[in-house]
This record gives C-alpha cells, structure tokens and sequence, in this order.
C-alpha cells in the first residue's frame, strides 16, 4: 500500500463504515494517519502503528463477539 490506501465501501455494512470512521478519527487526532475522502495514509507517527491501524479495516475482528483469543492482535 505504500502508506496509502481506499477505504473500500463495498466491502463493509454501513455500520462498520460508521464505526472505522470513529477509529480513523481518533488516528487522525493523534497525528497518525490523514484522512482525505476515503484515502487514508500513514503519517510519520503512525509508521509504529500501522499494524493497529490496519486492524480497523480487519471485518473478522470487528465482528468478533466472544471472548475467545484472537491471536493477529497487537499488545
């Protein structure tokens, strides 16, 4: 992705756009990415983060509901 990437609409309920929205928002204040439309890019500081902000666009972790161990998740 080279630090940039779509949000891919299609790919997601409307529920989930909403919620991502919330994250990528709080990614956004903190200095980690910049988010233009549906293009989202890695700044500098969030270089360290992008494993965590690459979960956001994870379907299978947001739609996780039990309590069972997910073994992709950063500390």
């Amino acid at each position: 992705c080279r630090g940039k990437a779509m949000i891919p609409e299609r790919v997601f309920s409307q529920n989930e756009l909403n919620d991502m929205n919330e994250d990528l928002q709080i990614c956004m204040q903190d200095g980690l990415i910049e988010l233009k439309g549906k293009l989202v890019t890695i700044l500098p500081a969030g270089e360290t983060f992008i494993r965590n902000i690459c979960a956001i666009f994870d379907a299978r972790l947001r739609r996780k509901t039990n309590d069972a161990p997910t073994f992709s998740r950063s500390i």
